[in-house]
């Protein structure tokens, strides 16, 4: 099934983050909507299979790489921004064209400069 624009998924345990990402993703023009667990952020995916997906996220790869691996399976062709300040993510073999990593600490221009660059994805 092919995913729609419904809204991005913010996803990450950090209110004050999850705020400032869905407030930067609107002021660029796109709907936003937060989830605090991975899980409500899975059930999110799997049911409205948006576009794109920001995960504010303290997994290890091999961690990410099993949940985004079983969310494939089921049929989510979201793409994804992994913002993590682990710096073994930029070391990963994970292989998946629709997956981006951003390092902590974030700047708000340079994530949207970053969002706005493969909006075209």
């Amino acid at each position: 099934m092919k995913p729609n624009a419904k809204a991005v998924l913010v996803a990450g345990d950090d209110l004050s983050t999850r705020a400032l990402l869905v407030s930067l993703l609107e002021s660029m023009g796109l709907p936003a909507v937060a989830r605090d667990s991975g899980t409500e952020a899975s059930e999110y995916l799997i049911l409205h299979k948006p576009l794109l997906a920001v995960l504010d996220t303290n997994l290890t790869p091999d961690e990410g790489e099993a949940m985004i691996s079983s969310l494939r399976l089921q049929g989510v062709e979201t793409a994804f921004v992994i913002i993590t300040n682990r710096t073994e993510w930029s070391a990963s073999n994970i292989n998946d064209k629709r997956m981006w990593f951003l390092s902590k600490p974030l700047a708000p221009a340079e994530f949207k400069a970053f969002v706005g660059a493969i909006k075209g994805w």
